[in-house]
């Protein structure tokens, strides 16, 4: 059954709750809520801790305020706005990413008040900018990016510290002879366009657009500073229009690592051929390959591209523009999960490996809660040793090995980057619950997973954490925060209204989760925390620079991460770099710059430093460094 087909047989049914689109309740209201069976206990020490749930944009009662209705309403602090809500400023975090000043930038989409469409417009995506140290709320010029709809679209930061933003979503009514609609495959069409979020003047600019339009892409800063965009599809009920070609943006002005002088500025090149899935999960490994985890969006929704070599993990050569097939993973694909690079340390020799985990196998329904890791082996001076061919005139499959389960499997979780190189597993549901709509229990326990550490002889450790209030899954967010805290975003089921004319019964989960939270790690309640000070604007690669700390005895590591991009599980920015230490003199720490831009992409980093303490490491607030830009 393909998952049309599905979802028509579950819309059939009549048994799905609809809800109030005008004052949406809380998430989840249609959803049971699940925690694991045995708690955390011990304190924030040992939980960590979640704060209460927020509207980013601060409102009062104020009766000057009336609104549409003849009824008090209240003035937004941040802009002096009346508003019909406390939520009206802000928006569903459905992309979101973290800025080089520190703010969060994030958009929305379409929500679950279109049930009316087509007859009316979809609501498109709004942009705003928040600022987690003042509250403040910026809404962006113009506020939806210009153009087309960004819902569904990807989003990176560029080496400059400006956002790229490719696709998104063309809204095509059905014809007028499909009455009811039984066809959605005309609904969605993906956007060639791209657009740029400046932070510095808080608007947009038109890009040149891609050659192909893309619903669903992923976007990836590449070590030479050009961004590539991968994957997608032109029509969403289409197969055959999957996007195979991978297309290259050069950004305009001045460009870090660039180093071919026939590419033009403000261009998209083609760079090679590939089917692979929606938001095809991928990662630049030292040394410049790009490897394609196995790891995406495996449905199309409306069939699947059988030529997808979904099972086998790929890396593609830029110098010599191959692909290679590495071996296949152990379990097989995975949709909605997460793959995600273990931190790279120059004491290891930059060892590289990909782990792989959550999300559900090979097309299943239900989440895993298995995982592997893949382990490129070393790369001396930040380049791979290792050749891999699966399937080449001589077998060398990478190398790879099961972890330690999680304690409950996810579907559209988070997996964050901490700077004690750890990771936070927050969110995410049970199921599927797009082609199960309505059959996830949404999980609020937070685990936290120790790649070091050992469970039952597998590799691995994971500990429970605190629980958070709001249940998030689909179409929501996660960043790391400069503070080493994690903010939760967003949470839009899917659009049902887009189907309430499809088979005998309307499905409206009235669900658009404006709020935040955010999640405490327990390395923030183990005592004093380290102070960084002067820290350089800039580092050359391969280069030494100072900072000050009046702990510098006891610093046990400076790392490098650099700011999430994060839509739909999918992160196109995250990685971590472990500094060298070279030298403690008094408060002053010396260190040591990644040595290449395919093991640190060039850009804007939060550096921290971490305090060693009997109960593990404390981090600094971060400051940020630009890194070979």
């Amino acid at each position: 059954m393909t998952p049309f087909a599905l979802l028509l047989a579950l819309l059939a049914t009549g048994g799905l709750v609809l809800g109030d689109a005008a004052f949406p309740p809380a998430a989840g209201a249609n959803h049971t809520h699940l925690e694991i069976t045995a708690p955390c206990v011990g304190g924030p020490s040992v939980c960590g801790e979640w704060s209460a749930p927020f509207y980013p944009s601060p409102v009062v009662a104020d009766a000057t305020c009336i609104d549409n209705h003849g009824q008090n309403a209240f003035r937004e602090i941040a802009t002096g706005l009346c508003v019909s809500h406390p939520d009206a400023v802000s928006q569903a975090a459905v992309n979101a990413a973290l800025l080089k000043n520190g703010k969060v930038f994030f958009y929305s989409g379409v929500d679950a008040a279109n049930t009316d469409w087509p007859q009316e417009d979809p609501n498109l995506a709004k942009s705003r900018v928040w600022d987690p140290v003042t509250g403040a709320m910026a809404i962006p010029t113009p506020e939806g990016g210009g153009g087309g709809d960004m819902f569904c679209s990807a989003n990176s930061i560029m080496a400059d510290g400006r956002l790229l933003v490719v696709g998104g979503t063309e809204w095509v009514a059905p014809p007028a002879s499909d009455t009811p609609p039984t066809q959605p495959q005309v609904l969605v069409k993906g956007l060639s366009q791209a657009r740029i979020y400046d932070p510095a003047t808080n608007s947009w600019s038109q890009a040149k657009s891609m050659a192909t339009n893309r619903w669903y892409p992923s976007l990836y800063l590449l070590g030479d500073g050009r961004m590539l965009a991968v994957s997608g599809t032109g029509d969403l009920g289409d197969v055959t229009t999957m996007r195979t070609t991978l297309e290259a943006y050069t950004p305009a002005g001045p460009s870090p690592q660039k180093s071919d002088p026939f590419l033009q500025p403000d261009s998209w090149d083609l760079e090679t051929n590939r089917l692979l899935p929606l938001y095809a999960r991928m990662h630049v490994l030292p040394g410049g390959k790009i490897y394609y985890s196995g790891v995406g969006a495996l449905w199309a929704p409306f069939g699947e591209e059988s030529a997808v070599a979904e099972n086998f993990g790929q890396y593609y050569d830029p110098v010599t523009r191959q692909w290679r097939n590495v071996g296949p993973m152990l379990g097989g694909s995975r949709q909605h999960g997460w793959s995600i690079l273990l931190p790279l340390r120059p004491q290891d020799d930059y060892r590289t490996e990909v782990v792989i985990t959550n999300g559900t196998l090979n097309r299943d329904l239900v989440a895993s809660n298995t995982g592997e890791v893949a382990d490129f082996g070393v790369a001396p001076g930040g380049v791979l040793v290792g050749d891999f061919d699966c399937c080449g005139p001589v077998s060398n499959p990478v190398p790879r090995q099961l972890i330690a389960t999680s304690n409950i499997g996810r579907w559209f979780s988070h997996f964050t980057h901490l700077p004690d190189g750890t990771f936070a597993l927050t969110a995410g549901g049970t199921s599927d619950d797009v082609l199960l709509i309505g059959g996830a229990q949404y999980i609020l326990t937070t685990e936290v997973f120790d790649p070091n550490g050992t469970t039952g002889g597998l590799r691995g450790q994971w500990g429970v954490m605190a629980s958070q209030q709001v249940p998030r899954a689909y179409h929501s967010t996660a960043l790391l925060l400069p503070d080493a805290r994690v903010l939760s975003m967003g949470h839009v089921p899917i659009a049902v209204g887009l189907f309430n004319q499809v088979g005998p019964a309307a499905v409206e989960l009235g669900v658009v989760e404006k709020r935040m939270e955010i999640f405490s790690p327990p390395y923030l309640f183990r005592g004093p925390r380290p102070t960084l000070k002067n820290v350089p604007k800039s580092a050359a690669y391969d280069s030494t620079f100072k900072v000050q700390t009046p702990q510098a005895s006891v610093v046990e590591s400076a790392v490098l991460i650099r700011p999430g991009s994060v839509t739909h599980a999918t992160d196109f920015d995250q990685r971590l770099v472990e500094l060298e230490i070279v030298a403690r003199t008094g408060d002053t720490l010396t260190l040591k710059a990644p040595p290449n831009s395919t093991v640190a992409p060039p850009g804007a980093y939060m550096l921290f430093i971490n305090k060693g303490t009997v109960d593990g490491a404390v981090p600094s607030v971060a400051q940020f460094i630009n890194i070979g830009s």
